[in-house]
């Protein structure tokens, strides 16, 4: 697994913009990634798909949708269609964001709740935004001001159609508090996520994630995440799910994994645990 820092990566070369627009493209086999963020982004997929695991639940879209992301650190998997993927990716630093804020406070109406990240679909009216930006990154080097302009546009939009979602998500930019170690651990509990990666989405290192884990815990991660999986297990099993049906769903990359784990558990497979439940 490697770990990029984004836009600073895509750039040719010196520290990101304040706002900046940025054609990407990729191929090959999906491979997940540490990210971490230096600005806000607006990712407007336009082939594949991509999934993100932050300290909220896991987010998917593909082409019919878009994304904006503040979380400032994510696990990333890109995942081409015909061996191709493409999005426009669309940074802006807070100063950016505040100035638009600022401009349109009336609008904006004061909420608590945060968010790190908004998925939509595309309508008529953002496929048509998004063919814009498009057309913005086969010139050279759109102004600033061009770029703040399409920005204010965008949000005004969004903000019409979820302004509860968008505000949320707009708390959150860039104004983190303090990692909520239980938030992490349990919004990916059935995640397929490695102890490291865990680790990583928590800002620590994994020996200092063991520790956190044990104090808030009193028991190790491993441990803990094979009981919540093996309950989550069992208690599909009792609505008659297929086994086959529900290894991925709490938290395995195969079934030959799972039905091991629930037999080490159980003391009987997954198959017998279904039939006992008759």
């Amino acid at each position: 697994m490697r770990e990029y820092t984004i836009p600073n990566h895509l750039l040719q070369e010196g520290p990101p913009p304040p706002i900046g627009l940025i054609d990407y493209r990729a191929e090959g086999s999906p491979v997940r990634n540490r990210i971490l963020y230096t600005q806000n982004v607006i990712s407007f997929m336009i082939q594949g798909s991509k999934e993100i695991h932050m300290q909220e639940s896991p987010l998917s879209f593909d082409q019919s949708h878009f994304a904006i992301i503040t979380s400032s650190r994510c696990l990333m998997t890109e995942i081409s269609a015909n061996g191709q993927y493409r999005s426009l990716l669309f940074f802006f630093d807070d100063e950016v964001l505040r100035s638009i804020w600022l401009k349109h406070m009336d609008a904006f109406q004061e909420i608590e709740t945060k968010a790190e990240a908004l998925s939509l679909p595309y309508d008529p009216y953002l496929l048509q935004f998004r063919n814009s930006l498009e057309l913005l990154c086969r010139t050279n080097s759109p102004s600033l001001a061009l770029l703040t302009a399409k920005l204010e546009e965008f949000l005004l939009y969004v903000l019409q159609r979820r302004p509860q979602q968008l505000i949320a998500l707009l708390n959150n930019s860039k104004s983190k508090t303090e990692v909520d170690f239980r938030n992490v651990v349990e919004n990916n509990l059935f995640s397929n996520l490695s102890v490291e990666e865990l680790a990583f989405l928590c800002n620590m290192s994994l020996s200092t994630f063991k520790r956190h884990f044990h104090k808030f815990y009193e028991t190790s991660p491993s441990r803990f995440i094979q009981e919540q999986r093996m309950k989550m297990a069992g208690q599909l099993l009792q609505k008659k799910k297929l086994p086959s049906e529900i290894y991925n769903l709490v938290g395995y990359d195969s079934y030959s994994n799972f039905a091991r784990a629930f037999k080490q558990y159980h003391q009987m497979s997954p198959r017998q645990y279904l039939n006992m439940n008759d």
